[in-house]
Parts: structure tokens; C-alpha cells; sequence
């Protein structure tokens, strides 16, 4: 049999078959051009969307670049708080936000530290709890409902999270968000560093790469905003190596979301365990 490159581009010429000349040195003039033709598409094909990937990365790039330090939503004085309303009549849970350490201290009522920062829809115990359970996998499991968002849509990420993760759905609402935000302007940083380089998610992961990156610094501030807690701002070490000098909170009550008696709360403040 000949050279495929021979076939494709004309190496051998056209022969009269006979029965000791296989048809497969038959082929036509046309033949060849056709063949020529389909690899030279398929060559131009793939380096057109090389091109428009690297230019698609380089453009988020650059906003990547201008984009400002997250260090302000860590190094905040304000922390959430959980208070124990001791009033039976009343509901038993309040999350709420305040000033700093002294003025959560002072409150007359029992005041759990939840987190740095601002409370938001992920600031209960269920939700922090499942932090703290998927410390080693969430972000895996994020990126796979994101790579099915990216062929489904929305809706497809919003069940996945929910299914895979178990969220309240407020809480929900603000990661399917962060979602989208990182297919709106990390997709083809994503994209060209998931084919040119080596994978790097899960237990394996240790530093920010680049897809991350632009995660923490395009979409991270209105996750933030949303969800009130990530796992830095509740003092929790996860699969991704961080500043823990800088970003990572010590205010937090340690473990406080193994508390039974919160957990026992918050159910029943939500009617139960159908969240």
C-alpha cells in the first residue's frame, strides 16, 4: 500500500487496473484533489480556531491585568455573626452582620462568628457545612457543572449544583452565577489552558492557574457579594493553596457548623430539613 502523503498530494500517478494492480492504485486525478482539498480544510479549520482561542485568551487576559486585588473582601473589620436568641417566641436563628469583633462581643445575645466580612445567602450552618465536606472536591465538582452549563445552559448547572452539591437555593442561586460569570469572561482562558496544559484540579491542584485566576479576580467580587462566605472567609483550608497570612479569616469560630444545636436551629427555623 502506498504512503497516505503519496495518495493525498500526487506522488503516484494514475494507472490502468489490472488484476495484479490492487484498485487502491487507482485513484483519480479528481480523486486526489478532493483528498488534498479535505486536508487542507481541516488544517486551515483547526488553525483558525488555535487563533481565535489564543486571541480570546489573550483579550481576557489583558482584563485579568486590570482587574482589582480581592484582598479587600479578607482583610475587612466587619464579621457575620449567628445569634442564639434565648426568647422562645422568637425565631431561634438571626444571621447578621457586624461592625467588628467588639460590637459582635458586645451583643446581649449569644453571638456565634461565622465568617469575615459581610453575611450573604450562604451564611447558615448547612451551607458552610457542606464547605467544609467538599473542601477537596467542590471545586471539581463546579467545573463540571460549568462544562455542562457550556453545552446546556443555566438551567442544566442550576440542577447539577443542587443534585451534586445540595445547597439551600438561595445559595445556589449565587455559585450557578459565578458559573455563568466565568463563561461570560474566563472561557477561553479556560479553554487554551485546559488543552495546553497539564490538568490541575482536585487534590492536585495547589496554586491558582490561570482559568482560577480569572475566576478570583472577573467573577470573584459578585460571588462574594452573593454568597457572603467562601471557604477563606470561614477559616476553612481547601484543595487550593492560599495567602493565610492575608486571605484567610481568623475570626471564625473553629467548627462552629458541627455544632448540632445550630444545625438543630436552622432546620427548624426553615421548616424542617427540606431545603
Amino acid at each position: 500500500m502506498p504512503p497516505l502523503t503519496a495518495l493525498l498530494f500526487g506522488g503516484w500517478k494514475r494507472r490502468v487496473c489490472t488484476p495484479k494492480l490492487p484498485t487502491v492504485f487507482c485513484i483519480s486525478p479528481t480523486a486526489r484533489r478532493y483528498a488534498k482539498a479535505a486536508v487542507q480544510y481541516t488544517l486551515l479549520c483547526f488553525v483558525a480556531i488555535i487563533l481565535v482561542l489564543w486571541l480570546g485568551a489573550e483579550y481576557e487576559a489583558f482584563h485579568i491585568r486590570r482587574a482589582e486585588s480581592t484582598l479587600k473582601f479578607y482583610q475587612t473589620d466587619s464579621v457575620c455573626g449567628i445569634i442564639q436568641l434565648q426568647n422562645e417566641s422568637q425565631t431561634p436563628l438571626l444571621i447578621e452582620t457586624f461592625e467588628n469583633m467588639t460590637v459582635a462581643k458586645a451583643y446581649p445575645e449569644p453571638v456565634t462568628v461565622a465568617h469575615c466580612g459581610d453575611c450573604g445567602k450562604c451564611s447558615n450552618p448547612h451551607d458552610v457545612n457542606i464547605y467544609d465536606d467538599t473542601k477537596n472536591t467542590l471545586f471539581e465538582t463546579t467545573l463540571d457543572c460549568g462544562k455542562r452549563a457550556f453545552i446546556w445552559g443555566r438551567r442544566t448547572a442550576d440542577k447539577c449544583m443542587l443534585e451534586n452539591v445540595g445547597f439551600t437555593e438561595p445559595c445556589n442561586e449565587c455559585w450557578v452565577e459565578n458559573i455563568v460569570c466565568d463563561l461570560r469572561y474566563c472561557i477561553f482562558t479556560c479553554i487554551w489552558y485546559g488543552l495546553f496544559n497539564e490538568a490541575n484540579t482536585g487534590q492536585d491542584q495547589r496554586t491558582l492557574n490561570p482559568c482560577t485566576r480569572c475566576d478570583e479576580l472577573r467573577c470573584g467580587p459578585d460571588f462574594i457579594t452573593c454568597a457572603g462566605v467562601n471557604r477563606r472567609r470561614a477559616g476553612i483550608l481547601s484543595d487550593i493553596e492560599r495567602d493565610l497570612k492575608n486571605e484567610v479569616c481568623r475570626e471564625a469560630a473553629p467548627n462552629w457548623w458541627d455544632d448540632s444545636v445550630l444545625q438543630d436551629k436552622w432546620k427548624e427555623q426553615i421548616h424542617g430539613s427540606d431545603l
